[in-house]
C-alpha cells in the first residue's frame, strides 16, 4: 500500500480496504494538530481575496440546492470579462446563508495538488478536489448521490451530514434522485449521522445518499472524487467524438444491411479503442488529463471582450506574454492562447 494512502488514512487504511472500498462508508476521525494537512484556511483566505476568481471555476450554491447563475456573480458592465466574479457580490451571497464552492482546487493549491496526483497513480483514475466554505445554519446540496467515490476531508469548522441508503448500485452520468426520492429521504431517519472536526476524513461510496449542514459555526471542508473509467464513458467518449460521422455504412438503405453493417463498425471501433481506453499507461492518462485541464479554459477564453483589460490583467504572468505580443487583435489573441491550449505547451494552474 502506498505511502500517501498510509499517510491519508493512516492505521485505517488497510481495514478501509478490506471492508469500505466501493462499499461501505468509512469515517476517520483524526482531530490532530494536523487539520491543515492539505490547505490552510490562510491559503483560501489568500485565494479568495487576491486571486483571480472566474466563474465556473468558483461559484455559489444556494439553500437547498439554489443555483446562483454567472450573471448574478460578474461585474455586469462591458469592460470586464462575463466570467470574472465581482467578489463583493460573492462575499455578499455568502453573507446571505450561501456556499462558495471552489471547484478544481487541486489546481490552486500545491499540497492538495500533491495528494490529488498521488490519489490518482494510486487509483489509476482521475482525481479532483473541491472546496465548500459554507456559513452558520446553513446547508447547500439537498439530499443527492454522487458518480464518484467521495473522500470528505474537514478543514474549518464542524459540519454534520447525513448518510443514507445506496439506491443505485452503479448510477448514470446524469443520474440523480427525483423530487419525490429527494422528499423521501427530507424526512427519512438516516443510517448514519456524524458530525466533522478539522482533520476528520469521511468515504462516501458512489450511488449512497447524502446531504450536509452546518450549525452554529461556519465550516470548510474539501472533497476529493475518485473517477473510475467506465463502459459507459467509453460509450460517452465514442458519442461526443461522433466516430461514425460521415460513414458509408449509413447510406445503406436495407435494413438488414444497415443492421449487419452497424454491428460489424461497433464491434471494429471496440476492438481499436477498448483497451486503449482501460489500459491506458499512466503518463499517457496524466498527460491527456493535464490536456483536458487546459480544454477547460477554452470556454473562459472565448468570452474575453476587452484586451486592453486582458492584457493588463495578464502582464505579469509569463504563460500569456507570448501570445499578447503577437498582435493587437483580440481574435489573434485568442486563438493564440487557445492554439497553445490545446498544444499543451501552457498548462494552466490557475485561473490567473
Amino acid at each position: 500500500m502506498s505511502y500517501i494512502i498510509n499517510t491519508f488514512l493512516k492505521e485505517k487504511a488497510k481495514d478501509f480496504f478490506e471492508n469500505n472500498w466501493l462499499n461501505q462508508p468509512f469515517y476517520l476521525s483524526n482531530n490532530t494538530e494536523e487539520e491543515n494537512q492539505y490547505v490552510s484556511v490562510e491559503e483560501i483566505d489568500e485565494y479568495l481575496n487576491h486571486g483571480h476568481l472566474c466563474h465556473p471555476l468558483v461559484s455559489i450554491i444556494g439553500h437547498h440546492g439554489r443555483t446562483i447563475g454567472q450573471e448574478q456573480l460578474n461585474y455586469g458592465s462591458k469592460g470586464y470579462p462575463s466570467f470574472l466574479i465581482n467578489r463583493k457580490k460573492l462575499f455578499k451571497y455568502f453573507m446571505e446563508g450561501n456556499s462558495i464552492i471552489i471547484n478544481y482546487s487541486h489546481l490552486h493549491f500545491p499540497r492538495l495538488k500533491h495528494l490529488t496526483l498521488e490519489l490518482e497513480r494510486e487509483f489509476n483514475s482521475s482525481v479532483h478536489g473541491n472546496i465548500y466554505i459554507t456559513p452558520p445554519k446553513s446547508n447547500g446540496f439537498l439530499p443527492h448521490i454522487d458518480r464518484h467515490e467521495v473522500f470528505v476531508y474537514q478543514i474549518h469548522g464542524t459540519k454534520t451530514w447525513y448518510i443514507y441508503d445506496k439506491p443505485y448500485e452503479n448510477p448514470g452520468i446524469n443520474q440523480q434522485l427525483t423530487p419525490d426520492e429527494i422528499n423521501v429521504y427530507n424526512n427519512a431517519a438516516p443510517q448514519h449521522k456524524l458530525v466533522m472536526y478539522p482533520g476528520d476524513i469521511l468515504y462516501i461510496p458512489k450511488g449512497v445518499v447524502h446531504k450536509a449542514f452546518t450549525v452554529e459555526n461556519d465550516s470548510i471542508h474539501v472533497t476529493i472524487g475518485i473517477n473510475h473509467r467506465r463502459e459507459e464513458d467509453l460509450v460517452s467518449s465514442l458519442t461526443k467524438e461522433n466516430v461514425f460521422k460521415n460513414d458509408i455504412i449509413f447510406r445503406e438503405t436495407n435494413k438488414d444491411a444497415l443492421a449487419k453493417a452497424f454491428k460489424e463498425k461497433v464491434n471494429e471501433v471496440i476492438d481499436s479503442r477498448i483497451t486503449h481506453f482501460f489500459e491506458m499507461n499512466q503518463d499517457e492518462y496524466f498527460e491527456t488529463k493535464f490536456l483536458f485541464k487546459n480544454l477547460m479554459m477554452l470556454n473562459l477564453i472565448d468570452q474575453i471582450e476587452d484586451l486592453d483589460y486582458f492584457k493588463i490583467e495578464k502582464k505579469d504572468n509569463p504563460h500569456y506574454l507570448v501570445q499578447i505580443k503577437k498582435g493587437n487583435d483580440l481574435d489573434q489573441v485568442k486563438n493564440a492562447i487557445k492554439s497553445d491550449l490545446m498544444s499543451g505547451s501552457v498548462n494552466v494552474e490557475t485561473p490567473s
